[in-house]
């Protein structure tokens, strides 16, 4: 193949790559609507087609590192500091989970209102019915 012919057919490629990103973006979106999810679970599932789908709902959390500094005042340096790194991001989730479920209810606010949470991109997995162990 050519120089040529290998730059088209990447470009060619790349193309088809943004079109059917768009179309999974889409696909994920209907299958995350549809799947059956138990109460307060992330994880749904979905068959149809001697397919298994699994599909995990994630979200994303940022820090208002304004509202965080104030925080870190008022909780004092030495709790706060145990939770959040100096950027103001949380060490770890179980190190937050620990924090809220010990912390008052005036520090679980200081934080909580620092937090911003958003919808992630879900992650979906695909099985063959007979390899899936689905309680039947």
């Amino acid at each position: 193949m050519t120089d040529e012919a290998l730059l088209k057919r990447l470009k060619d490629i790349k193309e088809w790559e943004k079109k059917a990103a768009v179309e999974k973006k889409e696909i994920i979106e209907q299958l995350l609507n549809r799947a059956t999810f138990k109460d307060g679970c992330a994880t749904g599932h979905l068959y149809g087609g001697n397919l298994h789908c699994t599909i995990q709902k994630k979200t994303t959390t940022t820090y208002n590192q304004d509202l965080l500094a104030i925080a870190m005042q008022k909780i004092g340096e030495v709790p706060f500091e145990a939770v959040f790194k100096r950027e103001y991001k949380p060490r770890s989730k179980a190190a937050l989970r620990n924090f809220f479920s010990t912390a008052n209810d005036d520090q679980k606010k200081l934080i909580q209102d620092a937090m911003e949470e958003k919808e992630a991109t879900p992650y979906v997995q695909l099985e063959p019915l007979d390899e899936v162990d689905h309680g039947s």
